[in-house]
């Protein structure tokens, strides 16, 4: 493990939480950071007002940002200690997180800490193949293992195809398109 200070402790979580999916890659999220804690708030100016009304996909994104951190504090030896909402005359304030007792890293933890910068984007249809069950049953331990629950949904018959461009309309003639679920 690298002896590192809080400071830079800090300091690499927020700059991996700069690599955190978002909505559209709005990065709706703005940081404070007071001694030892970095507060984590939702930034509403940047929510989708068409697309995204009820501000879900905004907390969406703010968890993905919390995790990123989590992970980066992780990777970095030590035990991340989160309070989610922890004040409710601030409801923008979504977390804080700050390092807690030194933890040495597993070997899954550093392997996912090494990926935060090569996330890239993924705007592409997906295929119409079926998640196999071996790893369904590994994601939702790893859930399970974050404190998360994870319940696979699936409705055969309940898919329908959302086409918009010429090229989806022809996936979701050839059965092949991403759509939304019913």
């Amino acid at each position: 493990m690298i002896d590192r200070s809080v400071k830079q402790v800090l300091e690499a979580a927020l700059e991996a939480a700069r690599w955190a999916p978002s909505v559209h890659n709005t990065q709706p999220w703005t940081f404070s950071v007071s001694e030892e804690e970095i507060g984590l708030r939702a930034d509403t100016d940047r929510k989708l007002r068409a697309g995204d009304a009820s501000g879900r996909e905004l907390l969406i994104s703010c968890g993905a940002a919390l995790f990123t951190m989590r992970t980066s504090i992780r990777s970095h030896g030590f035990e991340p200690v989160v309070r989610v909402l922890p004040d409710p005359d601030r409801p923008s304030l979504v977390a804080t997180i700050r390092p807690g007792a030194a933890a040495p890293p597993d070997e899954a933890t550093g392997l996912l800490g090494e990926q935060i910068e090569r996330r890239r984007t993924h705007r592409a249809g997906f295929t119409g193949l079926p998640v196999p069950d071996r790893l369904l049953d590994r994601l939702v331990a790893a859930a399970a293992a974050g404190g998360a629950r994870l319940t696979p949904y699936a409705r055969p018959g309940r898919w329908t195809c959302s086409p918009g461009s010429p090229g989806r309309r022809r996936a979701c003639r050839r059965g092949t398109a991403s759509g939304a679920w019913r």
